[in-house]
């Protein structure tokens, strides 16, 4: 078995430009649409639709490697790096300092070309709470860089990167390749889908740290779409990715034995273009939500209040409410908590469904 590294040629990857022509007029319409659609919000409406979006991405990215990460700490470390007034204090998982590190940094300097000192700035924040890891150099071990899976003694290897030794050369070509193919490069790479595969791919296939590199990697395919449009991609790659984790790992699996990758970027521009329509749903449940926390602000105590901006983390509260789950949020006993959901009913801000033990309750997103 040899892998792309190993085959002649690397690293010039073969595929058809035309193939990809109208995924790409796609793309750039779905980024006009969603940039317009955003323009429009009032500033609260603008502010929260990004801010959510960052906090998917964030919670996705970390989730695909098997890392869940507290959404409030994603939230508040998210709000920090944007310079809203955040007590620092509030987050207590590393982990979402430097996710939201890496994540705000890589779209406020979307513009600046690539270098070294930039990927393991990155890294560092990355590995934030990861003591085992060499955060911010490229990986030196001796043994093979290999992505595995099944039990001990049965593992299959999947790809194996080069050796550790040819990575610094690897990502010094890596590196001019990107800059070089951004719009304003020697050799400008005009389809913004071709440019963005290729980048996750290139980098994936070198695996140029001990860990993170999935993450580093998507990092890396949104700021090449960010350099093609001008402007920061609205769009969670991992959030699209997570939805269908088999398909994604095939998928590099088959590129990585492989130069010839248009089955590669046919399924990353997939990827992106569902990732655009994501967002675009992901920003009407957001002006629902703001405007409807803002309605019954006046007419619910504070208790409710929470409850609902509990509910509203995400467009489906798992489960549903139920007083059990009221009680612990709001620490109130159960007859509150069923007299306050009772009230909620009332005023039309919940849905009820069920009942008896199975009671649950929805919000009623179009009560205004």
């Amino acid at each position: 078995m040899m892998y792309n590294w190993q085959l002649e040629g690397w690293p010039k990857f073969e595929y058809d430009l035309r193939l990809h022509e109208e995924a790409d007029r796609q793309f750039y319409a779905l980024a006009g649409q969603n940039s317009g659609i955003v323009q429009l919000l009032v500033q609260e409406e603008k502010t929260a639709s990004i801010l959510n979006l960052l906090v998917k991405e964030a919670m996705k990215t970390s989730a695909i490697e098997g890392e869940f990460i507290n959404r409030e700490d994603v939230m508040s470390s998210i709000k920090i790096n944007l310079g809203y007034n955040t007590n620092t204090q509030s987050v207590k998982d590393k982990r979402s300092i430097g996710i939201a590190q890496a994540i705000v940094n890589s779209r406020e300097h979307f513009k600046e070309e690539l270098t070294e000192e930039m990927l393991f700035d990155w890294h560092r924040s990355l590995m934030l709470g990861s003591d085992r890891i060499h955060a911010g150099v490229w990986r030196s071990h001796t043994e093979p860089m290999q992505i595995i899976s099944g039990a001990i003694g049965k593992e299959k290897v999947h790809f194996e990167a080069p050796p550790s030794n040819l990575v610094p050369e690897e990502m010094r070509r890596f590196i001019h390749w990107f800059n070089q193919t951004q719009p304003q490069g020697e050799q400008a790479l005009p389809n913004a889908l071709v440019r963005a595969a290729l980048t996750h791919l290139y980098f994936e296939s070198i695996h140029p740290f001990e860990d993170g590199n999935g993450r580093v990697g998507r990092i890396l395919a949104e700021k090449a779409l960010s350099q093609q449009l001008q402007m920061p991609v609205l769009l969670s790659l991992s959030t699209t990715i997570a939805t269908d984790k088999t398909s994604y790992y095939e998928g590099l699996k088959k590129a990585q034995r492989s130069l010839a990758v248009n089955d590669w970027i046919r399924y990353f521009g997939q990827v992106v273009i569902e990732s655009q329509k994501d967002f675009s749903k992901t920003v009407a449940f957001t002006v629902k939500k703001t405007r409807l926390l803002d309605k019954i602000r006046p007419i619910v105590d504070a208790k409710q209040h929470k409850v609902i901006y509990k509910m509203l983390q995400e467009p489906e509260f798992e489960g549903g409410m139920n007083a059990r789950k009221y009680q612990s949020i709001t620490k109130t006993s159960k007859a509150t908590a069923t007299r306050d959901l009772a009230d909620l009913v009332h005023k039309n801000i919940l849905i009820q469904s069920g009942g008896g033990r199975s009671t649950s309750y929805q919000v009623n997103l179009d009560v205004f």
